[in-house]
């Protein structure tokens, strides 16, 4: 039986944080660690590059924005992950089944009706559809022409993805 020393430092290798691991992109060290939970865009870059070899900010940018191999989304209890591209859509069917169970009082709540959700996923998938990756303020602003107020929480209950079927903003949104 291992002891808690032991046990500590394989953690440690398996996580690229000892014994010399450590991954040469950012994809291979989300891939590696499955998941990077942080809600703090910046946040996320620097447990990414804790974990790689010489991986810049640039090309965490570029991972998520021209390569598209990694991506932060809402994939569950509201807080955002960043996973490799290829795992997000199974994530998303794996985790979402509770969600519209958990957000519908808050739809209420905050007047988000089913004619305005539907209005506000078409228009944020024609616009990232359109300009590719966009940052949850971006989309805000492009929300803000279906009345939405910019300030308060209904932009974050918009932009979260709810359908585990169909092509999610959780893998659109580069930031």
């Amino acid at each position: 039986m291992l002891d808690h020393e032991s046990v500590r430092r394989l953690r440690a290798c398996a996580q690229a944080l000892a014994g010399g691991a450590r991954e040469d992109s950012a994809e291979a060290v989300v891939r590696r660690v499955c998941a990077f939970q942080a809600q703090d865009a910046t946040a996320a870059d620097l447990g990414i590059r804790v974990h790689g070899r010489d991986i810049t900010a640039q090309a965490i940018r570029t991972a998520y924005e021209k390569e598209r191999s990694i991506v932060r989304g809402w994939y569950m209890r509201g807080t955002l992950h960043t996973l490799p591209s290829d795992d997000a859509r199974w994530v998303l069917r794996l985790l979402s089944p509770r969600i519209p169970a958990a957000t519908s009082r808050r739809y209420q709540q905050l007047g988000l009706d089913d004619d305005l959700r539907q209005r506000a996923d078409h228009l944020i998938r024609r616009v990232l559809a359109a300009l590719g990756p966009l940052s949850r303020a971006e989309l805000t602003e492009h929300l803000t022409t279906l009345g939405i107020s910019p300030d308060g929480q209904e932009p974050f209950h918009l932009i979260r993805p709810r359908n585990p079927s169909s092509d999610t903003r959780g893998q659109l949104t580069g930031r």
